[in-house]
């Protein structure tokens, strides 16, 4: 009973937690990435371990000290029938028909009235047969007379005056059996020792694997389960998904980056907002940009420097606003200056990588790749000529793209693709649509104009080549730079061989959640090569339609990263002239 007891409260208070820590990632809309969502036992959980561990010790210790008193009174009284019959008697004297000690008055006093009782029953019994059989018989009427306990105790507290001297008559014959015991006391002793360790034991184990059962190590929680969702790490917008994609190489920068997110994880909770904990987490990342700027900028290369003192200067008029909002309670400031601190301190830690943090195949080295991001703008108009809308008045007859290719992750299919747009491979082409993506590009998917499959899995170093992740199953992560995010940009996959991709077909994916599969993720999620985002005219990229034509493509920013470009078309021109 108190197995189940304890069992079954310390399920129910996890099953709680963990419902209420359920709904409280449900409401502020961030999936199962909740920090802590294992619920842990509780204080009550453990003061129930504690409790049952002491009853399992005591219980067994008890049974023991009865059977050691039962043989005493079986060797006192003498082995034959009429112990068990008066046993029997004094055991239904005691019973629940016992009017004062199962009713009436405080638990303190019961346990009192039970006590006495049992010792005088112990004298009662030690005693020898021959000498108290009027004492007994006596004892005996007035336990049929239940309705008279008092004269029971008068009865049996008469019988304890004497009771030292008649036990010395009737215990002399014994005294040969209690020499032999002291004699063997050595080894009683040691199967004392064995018992006690037994139940020791027992009681380990018994304890344990209650503890096992409700703490939730023999099997999984629910809030582990909802941790394996792949949902759990899907960003929400492409300026998200290339936070998250940066390399970390600063620890500064890093903790940074976890102050600023935690105050804006907090800041979305849509009831009473806990202002003194979002303070708290922007002073700390405050006091890091203060005490620690040397270290931030050490990875930084001078080329880039100046960028960066730009960058971090705007850090620190962020956290400052930032701090203000918190101490006024300002809702819209603190919205508007939480994602100009977030976008400062990640244009800082772009700053902070130089190079890969990995090496490319050999096989690989000599393809355009790309060691850093690269931006790059899009303009594009309506095939029929018509315009995309009005704009202060005027029709709007083109609209620009802007792209972030990102090298980290995917420096092959990034370097092809900007390789491509420097030769000016897409000037005057036309976009083909499907039911979810936007297609341009030369459409030649030959073996000869493939490039290797590149995915790189967000919790492995360097990427896989000519091998997808099986996502949808849950065997792989979800990959660096998710394809199941409006705007995602994603290199097609050859037709003539399956671990490869197109090096002149491209396509942006307008991703649906609601035709999504497991956890709001794509069902093609780890099959193509994922290298960048729209971040820029995403709302322009539902209105286009087939037959619409990139006007101009061309690199605004990033091009230095650029390893191995090829001959661009300009200067194929220049060559042959």
């Amino acid at each position: 009973a108190l197995c189940s007891l304890s069992l079954s409260l310390s399920l129910r208070e996890r099953d709680f937690e963990t419902r209420r820590r359920t709904m409280e990632r449900l409401l502020v809309g961030r999936g199962a990435s909740y920090r802590g969502a294992a619920a842990a036992p509780s204080s009550s959980s453990w003061v129930f371990f504690a409790c049952l561990f002491f009853l399992a010790c005591f219980f067994v210790l008890l049974g023991k000290g009865a059977e050691k008193l039962e043989s005493f009174a079986i060797e006192t009284t003498g082995r034959d029938e009429s112990v068990v019959e008066y046993n029997s008697v004094l055991a239904r004297a005691h019973g629940t028909d016992a009017p004062r000690i199962f009713s009436g008055g405080g638990v303190v006093d019961k346990i009192k009235e039970a006590r006495e009782t049992f010792w005088k029953s112990v004298f009662v019994m030690t005693r020898g047969k021959e000498e108290e059989e009027e004492e007994e018989e006596e004892a005996i009427d007035y336990c049929a007379n239940r309705s008279d306990f008092d004269a029971f105790e008068r009865a049996l507290s008469s019988l304890s005056s004497s009771s030292s001297s008649r036990n010395d008559a009737n215990t002399t014959d014994n005294d040969n059996d209690y020499n032999e015991d002291i004699d063997s006391g050595k080894v009683k002793k040691k199967k004392n020792l064995k018992t006690a360790v037994s139940a020791l034991c027992a009681s380990l184990c018994l304890s344990t694997e209650v503890f096992l059962l409700s703490s939730g190590f023999a099997f999984p929680r629910e809030a582990s389960a909802l941790l394996s969702n792949p949902n759990s790490g899907l960003p929400r917008t492409p300026t998200a998904a290339l936070r998250r994609a940066t390399p970390r190489v600063n620890a500064e920068s890093s903790d940074i980056q976890y102050n600023l997110d935690d105050a804006a994880y907090q800041f979305r909770i849509p009831q009473r907002k806990p202002w003194n904990s979002m303070l708290n987490e922007i002073k700390k990342a405050k006091e890091i940009v203060k005490e620690k700027r040397g270290e931030i900028f050490q990875p930084i290369v001078k080329e880039t420097q100046a960028s960066a003192e730009v960058e971090i200067e705007n850090l620190v008029i962020a956290l400052d606003r930032l701090i203000l909002a918190c101490e006024n309670q300002d809702v819209e400031n603190f919205d508007k200056w939480i994602a100009k601190a977030i976008e400062a301190n990640g244009n800082i830690m772009v700053n902070q990588v130089n190079d890969l943090p990995f090496l490319l195949p050999k096989r690989y080295q000599e393809l355009p790749r790309m060691t850093g991001r690269a931006e790059l703008k899009f303009t594009i108009k309506h095939g029929d000529g018509s315009s995309f809308g009005n704009l202060n008045g005027e029709p709007l007859k083109t609209v620009d793209l802007e792209i972030t290719c990102d090298g980290f992750n995917a420096p092959i299919t990034a370097g092809n693709f900007v390789d491509a747009v420097k030769r000016g491979e897409f000037d005057g082409s036309k976009l083909n649509l499907s039911e979810t993506a936007v297609i341009f590009g030369n459409s030649d998917n030959s073996a000869s104009t493939s490039i290797p499959l590149e995915v790189k899995a967000s919790n492995e170093f360097e990427p896989r080549y000519r091998s997808p992740l099986d996502v949808a199953s849950g065997i792989d992560a979800l990959p660096s730079i998710p394809l199941s995010v409006n705007g995602s940009v994603s290199a097609m996959r050859s037709a003539t061989d399956d671990g490869a991709s197109s090096s002149s077909q491209f396509f942006l994916f307008n991703f649906d959640r609601r035709q999504a599969g497991l956890g709001g993720v794509a069902f093609e999620e780890g099959e193509f090569s994922t290298f960048g985002y729209v971040t820029k005219g995403l709302d322009y990229v539902r209105d286009l339609r087939k037959g619409d034509v990139i006007v101009k493509a061309s690199v605004t920013a990033g091009e230095d990263r650029l390893v191995n470009p090829s001959v661009s078309r300009a200067d194929r021109i220049d060559e042959i002239q």
